[in-house]
C-alpha cells in the first residue's frame, strides 16, 4: 500500500506541476517566478526511493505474488 501511494502521489504532483509550467508558458522556465523549481522538485520525487517503473514491478508483485514474476512467453 505504501508503494501504491508514493507512486500515485509522484506522478499526481508532477502532472500538477506540468501543467503549471504549461500554465506559464515562457514565464514557466524563468527563475523569477519559482515554477521552474516546483519541476525539478516534482522530478525528483519519481525518483527519490525507487524509480517508478520499479514501484509498479513491487505493486504488481504485491497484487499477484503467486503469478507475478512467471515468464509467460512462448515456452509457458
Amino acid at each position: 500500500m505504501c508503494n501504491m501511494a508514493k507512486m500515485f502521489a509522484s506522478t499526481e504532483i508532477f502532472h500538477v506541476v506540468q501543467n503549471a509550467m504549461e500554465l506559464h508558458g515562457g514565464n514557466g522556465v524563468m527563475l523569477d517566478f519559482g515554477v521552474e523549481k516546483l519541476m525539478r522538485d516534482a522530478s525528483l520525487f519519481m525518483h527519490r526511493d525507487a524509480t517508478v517503473d520499479i514501484s509498479r514491478f513491487k505493486i504488481v508483485k504485491a497484487m499477484f505474488a503467486e503469478t507475478a514474476g512467471a515468464y509467460a512467453g512462448p515456452e509457458a
